[in-house]
């Protein structure tokens, strides 16, 4: 699997929204050891986790984005 290839070892959680041919794509990647992934909310172009350190137990977002080249998607992005 990539995931395993790219992370390496350890435990690991992961969403992702697949590549359409070369274009696209969005991988989101954490370390269950230091993140714990309370919510995980996957849109046509992006992933967004809720994320709690587990070190001091801080809240967080994080969003990863695919913004297409596409005249046809833009309106997606106003």
């Amino acid at each position: 699997m990539l995931v395993d290839q790219v992370w390496g070892g350890g435990q690991y959680g992961w969403s992702c929204i697949p590549a359409k041919g070369a274009s696209g794509g969005v991988l989101m990647v954490w370390s269950k050891d230091s993140l714990e992934v309370e919510d995980v909310r996957v849109e046509a172009f992006s992933i967004t986790c809720r994320c709690k350190s587990k070190a001091d137990g801080f809240n967080w977002m994080i969003t990863g984005l695919y913004g297409p080249n596409d005249d046809g998607t833009h309106e997606y992005f106003n």
